[in-house]
């Protein structure tokens, strides 16, 4: 876990409900997993720095924020000639990095997240 339930009430600047305390540790489970995801093939080091703790902390923060049932997971609606557009993963009901979020993160993406992989015949 890249963080805490501590960082996490920071991030909301409240302390947590019980329903929400029952919750948090499997939302930062999944936070940490998409930052390690993103960082990729780079190790993350320890102890954890800041950007990263407040990263997993404010997507897991995010969840607990916005309403269970927001919308069926979708980018655009439209009635009309009215139409609103959602970011990528805006509406899931889970974390998600925004684009802001791999910014702040960006520091400790070696080689920009490209991995080489040598080409060759398998015969030799």
């Amino acid at each position: 876990m890249l963080a805490t339930q501590a960082d996490v009430e920071a991030a909301l600047g409240r302390s947590l409900t019980a329903n929400e305390a029952a919750r948090v540790g499997a939302l930062i489970d999944q936070a940490s997993d998409l930052v390690t995801g993103h960082l990729h093939p780079c190790p993350i080091p320890t102890p954890t720095p800041g950007p990263i703790t407040r990263v997993v902390a404010e997507m897991a923060a995010n969840v607990l924020s916005r309403p269970t049932v927001l919308l069926p997971e979708t980018q655009t609606m439209a009635t009309g000639p009215h139409s609103v557009s959602f970011a990528p993963g805006a509406t899931s009901p889970g974390p998600y990095l925004t684009a802001a979020f791999k910014t702040r993160l960006a520091p400790y993406r070696c080689g920009n997240g490209m991995v080489s992989v040598q080409l060759g015949s398998e015969r030799y």
